[in-house]
């Protein structure tokens, strides 16, 4: 009866452990087999429990940790895929990440990120190319978030590094992208001040660069920058009797030049009258086909 019940008893054994043998990918909770959770595998057969790959992701069945090579991520079904632009992944990430602020990728499968070049910018993440700085703002530096505004006095073009300096005599808001005179009534006290000061009173202590921004040249307009800069830099000023010494100077030629003209006027039109009188009182002349009769002889 014992070696009976003893064969009855293995058998019995043999079913039930035959019954909770769990694959890989599975684990043995209560005596039936349970897939692993999302993100965790089991490697052994009927393993009491799964763990978790961390930041890799588990192959499908989740019986391994799947290792990505650079630039591919996951599709979340166990299978590698290449990266798109404005994304990256390094080795052994798993997941494509969007680069960050000031960063760009422009090719698929990018293990890293650049830094934008000088004189651009990224307004958002993701993306696959940097855009220029505006007109009148400038990006020193690589990797910039932000471009900075050109200050008073300054301008840029788009895609700037650095703002330039207006040239004398010309100054600009901020965020200019280009330079201008100073309004009329209006001038720029030194080189390198940004802001126009109004014109003072005309007297003989105006300096050098009053007097050329401020007063027309005596030809009728004002002078050019390379002239007001020329002047600007001269030892020697104007005075106001110097300047109406020479206004008096061309007034008196312009009068003398007007004389001059009503003078020849008057000696053409006196030639005039005097060539047609001589032409009216002049005697006729007897025409020489004339027959003339000779006189009779007196006997």
């Amino acid at each position: 009866m014992w070696p009976t019940l003893l064969i009855i008893w293995v058998l019995c054994v043999t079913k039930a452990i035959a019954q909770t043998t769990c694959a890989p990918g599975t684990y043995n909770a209560t005596g039936t087999c349970t897939p692993c959770p999302a993100g965790t595998i089991s490697t052994a057969m009927n393993a009491t429990g799964c763990f978790s790959c961390g930041t890799l992701t588990p192959t499908n069945p989740p019986v391994a940790c799947l290792t990505c090579s650079a630039g591919t991520g996951t599709d979340g079904n166990g299978n590698c895929v290449p990266c798109q632009p404005g994304a990256y992944a390094a080795v052994g990430d798993g997941i494509c990440t969007n680069c960050p602020l000031g960063k760009f990728s422009s090719d698929n499968s990018s293990s890293h990120c650049d830094d934008c070049p000088k004189g651009s910018y990224t307004h958002s993440q993701g993306l696959s190319t940097c855009a220029d700085c505006a007109a009148g703002f400038y990006a020193s530096t690589r990797g910039t978030i932000t471009c900075s505004p050109c200050t008073t006095g300054t301008f840029s073009t788009p895609g700037s590094t650095v703002c330039l300096a207006c040239p004398f005599p010309t100054t600009s808001a901020a965020q200019a992208s280009s330079c201008t005179s100073c309004p009329d009534g209006f001038y720029l006290p030194a080189t390198g001040t940004p802001t126009c000061t109004a014109c003072p009173v005309i007297s003989d202590n105006l300096s050098n660069l009053e007097w050329a921004q401020c007063l027309p040249t005596i030809f009728g307009g004002p002078l050019t920058p390379t002239e007001i800069y020329a002047l600007a830099h001269r030892d020697v000023g104007y005075s106001t009797s110097a300047f109406w010494s020479v206004a008096g100077f061309l007034m008196l030629s312009v009068l003398v030049g007007i004389c001059t003209w009503f003078v020849y006027i008057g000696n053409a039109e006196q030639t005039r009258r005097d060539t047609s009188s001589n032409w009216t009182s002049a005697k006729p002349r007897l025409s020489p086909f004339k027959t003339r009769r000779c006189p009779k002889r007196r006997p």
